[in-house]
């Protein structure tokens, strides 16, 4: 995704998000960090998941593997870096979900209600940008994303 690109490269940002994007990350070399604090907000229901249970799954194989390899490079990236990195799981979300195509209904989405999903997205960067950016509500991020029935953490470290 460019917001870990740019997070990786340069040090112009002071926090990064990455809504569910791929990031095809086998181009960075081992060891690389993240030099700004943060967050991934990722959908639970993976494209390999989503194309099995739509019963499209010609290339599921291959998408399985593309999917794997991302979540692996995510978690590197996570341990070697010595920011704050946060990883969450959106449940039952489609990838549709965390894109304006879930207020708008015109694809397919996961299970969770759009609204509520939207809801998430929007509290999570805010509680996000507050703490890592302005400096507020030091604790309040981690507490609220926590307290979520629909979030899950994934690998969730307070780096060095």
């Amino acid at each position: 995704s460019s917001a870990v690109e740019l997070c990786t490269h340069t040090q112009l940002f002071q926090a990064g998000i990455n809504l569910d994007g791929w990031g095809f990350m086998d181009i960075y070399p081992d060891k690389t960090q993240l030099k700004a604090p943060f967050l991934y907000l990722r959908s639970d229901i993976r494209p390999a998941k989503r194309l099995d249970l739509l019963g499209t799954g010609k290339n599921m194989e291959e998408v399985k593997r593309m999917d794997e390899r991302q979540i692996d490079r995510e978690a590197e990236l996570m341990e070697n870096s010595r920011v704050p990195v946060h990883a969450y799981v959106i449940k039952t979300a489609f990838h549709s979900n965390l894109r304006d195509h879930g207020l708008l209904r015109v694809s397919r989405l996961g299970p969770i209600y759009p609204e509520r999903c939207n809801e998430i997205v929007t509290q999570s960067v805010r509680r996000f940008f507050d703490q890592h950016v302005k400096g507020e509500r030091e604790e309040e991020f981690l507490d609220w994303a926590l307290e979520e029935e629909e979030l899950e953490a994934v690998g969730e470290e307070e780096n060095r």
